[in-house]
């Protein structure tokens, strides 16, 4: 149903979206030269990058558990004391050697000590090469898939990022540049209420006008000062901003030419931006879809925790007392070692458990994520359809007031209007021009925000 009703809302959207407004090739190619500049310095997506980066590392060190592991080992050790060991060598051999020569008349020793041998040698030399791989390990295919969905959803998470950048810097381009003009309109504004103050002084010396007329006028003035010193304080605001997302000195000049709005041409492309699955588009959706992944992968991880663990090992080396690896005795074990966690206190539960409710709290998030996409790209496109309206009402209102300039100008060439009529129309039309820079500007900005919504931003 809201595919069908944002389908129709912008096919609608399209066909009566031809206005008098164009973004110049000129604007675009500097406001797209901040964008690449901004995509390029931003601070703040640096440290997105080095996030990503961080993830990108913890998957290969997961991804490295899955190789064998080797390693080279030597040791020579020094010792004394420790139990012995008496082999009764005296106590066999001494009697029988008393026979004999008894019997037999030899001279066979009968003083023979029985050996002794300490159980811990007094030197001794190991060097052994390990080499051992897992065989049987379901938690270690877990945690990788965890690691490697955590990483997609930073990647997701930086892209996410990266496109809420460029629709923020084109705003800030398109609020400078409003700002700007809106500052130059301004002063033209109040230099008309000091011309307005002396022909309403003319007028009282003529006895055609009191002091009200003038006390009106002197408020004008004071007002027009007032929002023309507004205006100059919100462009260099706005100037430091843009700077500050591009990573510039805040002072940095700005130059962004004017955004011309005399050509006609539809603002938004034809049918293929028909949003069929929009939050499957949107980059935010995606983090939080891979982010739910990521942590059923852990559960499955925790889960298998009970199950018992194969590896295999292999060790070759030399053993003796000293590094003559000639002389040594060299010796090789293969092992088929199997490690059961058969009860660690409830702990693996504890934490499945814990898991379980990230990933409720996650589900809910990517519900309450695509509602709120559905409802922004409803409301957008709607305030830009008002937003056309209001530009083409402000441009007919300034049409109206030139209109009405000019007659008051040719009314004052025949004496049938004072010179205060004539500069009242200037201020009006003035006027007219900033509330239609205000709604071009609005337009051009909810324009930006749409494609945003759409996900339909250029890639830069």
């Amino acid at each position: 149903m809201f595919q069908q009703r944002v389908g129709v809302l912008l096919h609608t959207l399209t066909i009566c979206l031809t206005t008098a407004i164009s973004l110049s090739a000129a604007a675009d190619e500097n406001i797209d030269d901040y964008v690449r500049a901004g995509m390029a310095s931003n601070l703040a997506l640096q440290q997105k990058q080095i996030d990503y980066t961080q993830s990108l590392m913890a998957l290969k060190s997961a991804r490295s558990a899955f190789y064998p592991s080797v390693v080279f080992e030597t040791r020579h050790s020094l010792a004394g004391g420790g139990r012995e060991f008496e082999v009764p060598t005296g106590t066999l051999l001494n009697p029988t050697n008393a026979a004999l020569n008894e019997l037999l008349g030899t001279d066979l020793s009968t003083t023979i000590e029985n050996d002794v041998f300490n159980v811990i040698r007094e030197e001794d030399h190991v060097t052994t090469l390990t080499v051992a791989a897992p065989i049987y390990q379901p938690a270690l295919q877990h945690d990788y898939r965890s690691k490697r969905d955590r990483t997609f959803a930073e990647e997701a998470g930086k892209a996410a990022f990266g496109e809420e950048l460029k629709k923020e810097i084109r705003i800030a381009c398109l609020r400078f540049i409003e700002l700007r003009e809106k500052a130059t309109q301004m002063q033209q504004v109040a230099a008309l209420m000091g011309s307005k103050q002396d022909a309403v002084r003319q007028l009282i010396n003529h006895g055609d006008a009191d002091e009200v007329a003038a006390l009106d006028a002197e408020a004008d003035a004071i007002q027009a000062e007032s929002d023309r010193l507004t205006l100059s304080t919100g462009v260099a605001n706005a100037q430091r901003y843009l700077n500050f997302l591009v990573n510039r000195d805040l002072d940095h000049p700005v130059h962004l030419p004017v955004m011309p709005f005399d050509v006609a041409v539809p603002t938004l492309l034809a049918s293929d931006i028909i949003p069929y699955g929009i939050e499957n588009r949107r980059w935010d959706y995606v983090q939080l879809a891979n982010a739910y992944k990521a942590i059923s992968h852990s559960i499955d991880a925790s889960k298998s925790a009970w199950k018992p663990e194969v590896a295999g090992v292999l060790e070759v080396g030399y053993e003796g007392e000293d590094t003559d690896y000639i002389r040594e005795d060299p010796f090789w074990r293969a092992s088929l070692v199997v490690k059961w966690h058969l009860f660690r206190g409830f702990g693996n539960q504890a934490r499945t458990r814990s898991l379980m409710l990230d990933r409720t709290r996650l589900a809910l998030q990517r519900t309450e994520l695509e509602k709120q996409i559905h409802m922004d790209v409803l409301q957008v496109v709607s305030e830009l359809r008002i937003g056309l309206k209001k530009l083409e009402s402000a441009k007919r209102r300034l049409d109206a007031r030139r209109r009405k300039q000019a007659m008051l100008e040719d009314r004052h060439a025949a004496r049938q209007a004072t010179k205060l009529d004539v500069i009242q129309a200037q201020i009006a039309g003035a006027q007219a021009e900033i509330a239609q820079i205000t709604a071009a500007y609005a337009f051009f900005i909810k324009d930006a925000e749409v494609r945003h919504a759409l996900a339909i931003l250029d890639n830069d």
